[in-house]
């Protein structure tokens, strides 16, 4: 089912949100909320102001999308540099495993992989957020204790000159890092035991001057070029692109960590030997070691590699983690800021929908922002630490592999063991629009007591902002019975409804028991009948031979807690409601999905009552006299469910309804919505525009 809100603007832009810490994440949540309207946001930071350790950073597609939005996109490109392609070199020998090339990521993205200074990130986004009357920085001002997580979250903050105070607010934002205080007290507050994890490695970072290389020709060769280099070895490896319209030449390094083996947890960064950083790479080819060379002693700084285990959850009351906060992750993705800015992009979006101002409210918008980005994010994480692992590995047949599927890429596409640089990986990460696409989401179950597999988009008409939420099997509580319950729970007065298949003759119930409160209706790929002979002689299925199989496969007196969906059935559902010619991604994603949310005991019953509810719903014609709502019903022609010509017959039934029309869109599938989304997304803007503000 899906349903189609029509969101007033609710949340109070004047509600007061405190984010804890102005690093990237702070920084682009300050921005982010400021440009949804919000007008009363405090950042408080530790340091006394923003001078980020120099050292580089990849702006990926994924992360540049969103700044480009924020309106501080164009100040960064400006210095950077465009990666046109990667080497992927053996440490001690210089010798080219693999060469990719990278120019058709701006094609591809829209947006092309970059790499900047840090600064010049830090700094745009200060810059916006200082345009930004809504937005007030604290400096030398750090937080202490959580002292509430609501109704009214509250956190004390200690300046560095002065005597610690409490800041009450609607919204807390923890974006403090990898040693965040407000997760401490989280963990605490829920009584789970999650630590900080070392990973046994540091990292050198180096910033060379194109006057430093420049008399060097292999080496000025390397800060000429637009290209990404990575030296790698065993349990260690070097990479290193240009930064600043080539005027600084950046290495990052990762080793075995050797100078922080007595150091306290708390310590993060160390100053370094420069003949212990020469000693770690001395197998490293001369190349390598020239550069290492032109370091000025004693300024050689070293930073401590750490992680943390997953969170079981991100948000606690009205407190919510952002960037490291949560997801602290290893650099080999090179993802660490850009999932950090989809945090505060996705955070914007969701509590500019936020209902009203009160916990509840705010926590269940929370919750979405979690939902969103929770298992993306991890997925990265490990990502990442699984490149790490590949690209260290010593002598052996595992090494041996991987070069040969180095070796490979040679000859033809195939899978990168740097997964960085895999194109594969690439469009997981960088084809990824926090804007316009969100995972899956158990929304209802969060709202009430209806379970069912869904799937939400936010999409924006020129002055209207909508909420779809979309479900393949039908709801499998009795929503028909309390079909309010929904926008009750999500404080929405009024509302025009749209439901696919079973929901569309769910939208017609609502139209019928909430008539003051459905402004109107949009039925598609849908039959108002039950499972008839009259609509199987008009070309819809048998509903009743489809579902009954899988209802006597499901049916058991035991409990099956390894129950899972077959394959077969999967793609059974994913032809019917996408076309068998969908497209590889779209079948990837619903099976895992599908997989994912009907497993053990519990998911065999709630896929049991779903075909139950399908098979034996009963008919609404003789009620359809009754419905008095514009009723706007979209049909694809190519439907496999629900035929056409029954839907002609149908849409006269409503012969009171203030409007009825139906619209048949040629190709379009059974779930219309996702076959041609444009189509369907234009009709809807225009039937709310017309009939919004009545009721029946």
């Amino acid at each position: 089912m899906l349903f189609l809100y029509y969101l007033p603007e609710k949340m109070d832009r004047g509600s007061k949100i405190v984010i804890i810490g102005a690093g990237m994440g702070g920084l682009a949540c300050a921005l982010a909320l400021a440009k949804e309207g919000f007008t009363n946001i405090d950042v408080y930071e530790t340091a006394s102001n923003l001078g980020f350790v120099g050292a580089g950073i990849q702006l990926a597609p994924n992360m540049a999308r969103i700044l480009d939005r924020l309106g501080c996109w164009a100040d960064i490109e400006k210095d950077a540099v465009d990666l046109l392609e990667t080497s992927i070199r053996q440490g001690d020998s210089d010798k080219e495993l693999a060469h990719v090339d990278l120019v058709y990521i701006r094609e591809t993205y829209k947006y092309p992989h970059m790499v900047g200074h840090r600064s010049s990130l830090a700094g745009s986004m200060y810059e916006g957020c200082k345009k930004e009357k809504a937005i007030r920085f604290h400096f030398s001002t750090a937080a202490q204790e959580v002292e509430s997580f609501g109704p009214k979250p509250a956190i004390k903050v200690k300046p560095r000159q002065g005597e610690p105070y409490t800041v009450e607010a609607d919204v807390i934002l923890a974006s403090d890092g990898i040693k965040s205080v407000v997760r401490t007290k989280i963990l605490e507050e829920i009584k789970h035991d999650a630590k900080i994890v070392d990973t046994n490695q540091a990292a050198y970072r180096i910033m060379l001057k194109r006057e430093e290389m420049e008399n060097d020709p292999e080496l000025l060769e390397l800060i000429e070029g637009n290209k990404v280099t990575r030296w790698i070895g065993e349990k260690r490896h070097i990479i290193a692109y240009p930064v600043s319209s080539k005027t600084i030449y950046n290495l990052s390094t990762v080793q075995p960590d050797k100078n922080f083996a007595e150091a306290p947890s708390a310590t993060y960064t160390t100053k370094g030997s420069k003949s212990v950083m020469l000693d770690t790479f001395s197998d490293f080819c001369p190349k390598v070691q020239r550069m290492l060379n032109l370091v000025p002693d004693g300024e050689v700084c070293e930073w401590k590699l750490r992680v943390h285990s997953p969170l079981p959850t991100w948000i606690h009351g009205s407190v919510a983690l952002v960037g490291d906060a949560c997801h602290p992750t290893l650099p080999h993705l090179a993802q660490g800021a850009a999932q950090a800015i989809e945090d505060a992009a996705v955070l914007a979006a969701v509590l500019s929908r936020c209902p009203s101002n009160d916990a509840e409210s705010i926590n269940k918008s929370l919750r979405v922002y979690e939902k969103v980005r929770k298992e993306r994010a991890e997925t990265l994480v490990e990502l990442a630490a699984a490149s790490g692992r590949a690209l260290h590995l010593g002598e052996g047949e595992a090494k041996a592999e991987r070069d040969k599927m180095f070796a490979a890429l040679k000859e033809k596409q195939g899978a990168v063991p740097d997964k960085w640089a895999d194109a594969d990986v690439q469009k997981k990460i960088y084809g990824f629009d926090c804007y316009q696409v969100a995972p899956r989401l158990e929304f209802c179950k969060n709202m009430i007591d209806v379970q069912y597999m869904s799937y939400v988009e936010q999409r924006s008409g020129p002055r209207n902002k909508y909420l779809y939420l979309f479900s393949l099997f039908p709801p499998i509580h009795p929503l028909r019975e309390e079909p309010t319950r929904v926008m009750d729970a999500l404080s929405i007065p009024h509302a025009f409804v749209l439901g696919t298949s079973q929901g569309g003759w769910i939208t017609v119930r609502m139209a019928l028991l909430a008539p003051s409160r459905i402004a109107g209706i949009i039925p598609l790929g849908t039959s108002m009948d039950f499972e008839s002979e009259r609509t199987r002689a008009l070309g819809c299925w048998d509903g009743i031979e489809a579902c009954t199989g899988p209802i006597n496969d499901w049916t058991s007196t035991s409990q099956t807690p390894d129950f899972e969906l077959k394959e077969s059935y999967c793609d059974f559902l994913i032809d019917i409601g996408f076309g068998k010619d969908c497209s590889k991604d779209v079948r990837e994603f619903w099976r895992k999905t599908i997989k994912s949310n009907y497993r053990g005991d519990d998911g065999r019953r709630r896929a049991r009552m779903a075909a139950i509810n399908l098979r034996e719903r009963d008919g609404l014609h003789g009620r359809l006299f009754d419905v008095k709502c514009p009723v706007l019903w979209l049909h694809g022609t190519a439907d496999v469910v629900y035929s056409v010509e029954n839907a002609k017959e149908e849409i006269e039934l409503f012969v009171n309804a203030e409007s009825k029309e139906l619209i048949t869109v040629d190709g379009g599938a059974h779930f219309l919505s996702a076959s041609h989304p444009t189509e369907v997304d234009k009709t809807l803007i225009e039937f709310v525009g017309k009939w919004k503000g009545r009721s029946y």
